[in-house]
């Protein structure tokens, strides 16, 4: 079995990756990451009975996205060697891009409100028509949770930011 949101992660449906080896799965993994990943999954095969890695992924259409993975040995042959794995994976690549931006650049939290505002206002945006614009997982944002952001009464979401950036306007118009 492969979660049909693999299709989201590399960019090919499960059935084109069903039934294959971790050979064929490997070309999803950056090139200059293979082998340490490889050697992380093998410790499965000299007894370790799980391993958990982060690694890049790259997608069908280029973009590196990054996946959190579980592996658990289920079920041995009677020698002892892995007989059965489950794999779990989690598309971290939200978090992984914000870690990089933010390794790239140093944020004043402080000034992180007043920036908000400003960007908004050089939109020409209200606050509900912005919220709208940059919506969250969660759907859109209200006025009031905006207003809030604005006045530093509640955090900027990291979703905020991440979709400012993917709407194509640089994150340092916001973050500074």
């Amino acid at each position: 079995y492969i979660n049909p949101h693999v299709v989201e992660v590399v960019g090919s449906p499960p059935q084109e990756l069903l039934g294959k080896g971790v050979g064929f799965l490997q070309q999803w993994v950056p090139e200059e990451d293979r082998q340490w990943v490889g050697q992380r999954y093998a410790q499965l095969l000299r007894g370790v009975e799980t391993v958990e890695v982060e690694h890049g992924v790259l997608h069908r259409n280029g973009e590196i996205r990054w996946l959190y993975s579980r592996a658990v040995v289920c079920h041995k042959t009677r020698d002892g060697a892995p007989d059965q794995i489950l794999v779990v994976g989690q598309d971290i690549t939200k978090r992984k891009r914000l870690e990089q931006l933010l390794q790239s650049q140093v944020i004043e939290m402080k000034e992180l409100p007043e920036r908000l505002r400003t960007f908004r206002e050089r939109l020409g945006m209200t606050q509900t028509e912005f919220g709208r614009e940059f919506a969250g997982i969660h759907g859109p944002y209200n006025a009031r949770q905006i207003s809030s952001y604005e006045t530093g009464d509640a955090i900027v979401p990291i979703e905020l930011v991440l979709a400012i950036r993917a709407k194509g306007f640089a994150a340092e118009g916001v973050l500074g």
